[in-house]
């Protein structure tokens, strides 16, 4: 009658839980069975050692069981960090309309990771896209004096390409001595002013 009591309660209380028994009800019920055993006919080792089986079972089932559940949540977690900063587009459960912006922070709530996107607070699952990050134009430099104005380098004289004109008012001011040098060095031919050669 104590057996049943216990398994009337155990019943009870695993109602809301799918009728699954955890291990803690599991042993409870195998230490009622032992203290309440008739001794003139006791419980079988077989049937002790297939309880024993059976616990040792369900409980790395469970061990299993947390560690996924664990595991699941850790991945979740990484999943709704990488999400913080980005803008992305997520379904708002209360008033059934889109959201978009980005992503601003991270919290949790009645185990849940909850995020707050442009100031509106949505589940992880609620997000069903990612966006680009928004293309900034970039500021165009404007110059505010003469000092601020971009300017390059003049060329050296050596390395400017050189003038008929100029070379032959070298020449002039020079002397013709310089005429062969010149001609050979700029390719063009030299000819000194109020001179006919």
């Amino acid at each position: 009658q104590q057996v049943d009591a216990v398994n009337a309660k155990l019943k009870h209380k695993e109602s809301g839980q799918k009728g699954e028994m955890g291990k803690d009800a599991f042993l409870k019920l195998l230490v009622t069975q032992l203290r309440h055993q008739d001794p003139t006919q006791p419980m079988q080792d077989r049937e002790f050692i297939s309880q024993m089986a059976q616990f040792s079972a369900l409980e790395q089932m469970t061990n299993v069981s947390n560690s996924m559940n664990s595991l699941n949540r850790s991945a979740r977690s990484n999943e709704a960090y990488s999400l913080l900063g980005k803008r992305v587009e997520a379904f708002n459960p209360a008033n059934g309309r889109a959201v978009e912006g980005e992503v601003s922070r991270i919290f949790y709530r009645e185990n849940d990771i909850r995020l707050l996107v442009n100031g509106t607070e949505v589940g992880l699952s609620d997000i069903h896209s990612v966006l680009p990050p928004e293309q900034k134009a970039a500021p165009v430099p404007v110059a505010d004096s003469y000092h601020d104005r971009p300017r390059t380098a003049a060329p050296a004289l050596h390395e400017r390409e050189p003038r008929p004109d100029a070379v032959a008012h070298i020449v002039d001011r020079q002397g013709m001595g310089e005429r062969n040098a010149l001609e050979s060095k700029t390719g063009f031919a030299v000819k000194a002013y109020g001179n006919n050669q």
